[in-house]
């Protein structure tokens, strides 16, 4: 097994790992997908609750450590436009678990990302329904922090 997939390997399991989220909420989590091109990590999961609402969680990042990652760039910008995204309608930045975030609303469905440390992003994305409080919730329950860590090697 190559040093990116294992990698790869160990943070599937910290992705899929959710507090009291899942309980709480009664969403079922789906197969984790992963793809790793060019030392670029994508890795997916859908969580499902009834048939109308579904949350889709991918972590975005470098398998090469944080020093060394393509998208540190743009997720400064991204960073930036969530400061600056506060005066917009339907974007709200805030912190989460200390770091930047950014939640942005449409008709039936939000989507909120939170930008990691050395560039990487952690990106929650609900169809079916916009409600900001059941996203910031399920987003809380993951351990943000201890899957940052692992990205730092």
């Amino acid at each position: 097994m190559s040093t990116e997939n294992s990698k790869a390997a160990v943070i599937l399991p910290r992705c899929a790992i959710l507090g009291p989220a899942t309980a709480e909420f009664r969403f079922k989590g789906g197969k984790i997908e992963n793809t790793i091109v060019f030392g670029l990590i994508n890795v997916e999961r859908s969580y499902e609750k009834g048939e109308s609402e579904s949350i889709k969680v991918a972590l975005m990042g470098s398998s090469k450590g944080q020093g060394q990652n393509p998208l540190g760039g743009l997720a400064a910008m991204g960073q930036m436009a969530a400061m600056m995204g506060g005066n917009q309608p339907d974007v709200d930045s805030f912190r989460l678990d200390g770091r930047t975030a950014m939640l942005e609303k449409e008709d039936e469905s939000a989507s909120l990302t939170v930008f990691l440390d050395g560039g990487s992003m952690l990106k929650f994305e609900m169809n079916g329904s916009n409600n900001a409080d059941t996203l910031k919730k399920f987003a809380s329950g993951f351990k943000i922090a201890d899957i940052e860590e692992h990205l730092k090697g």
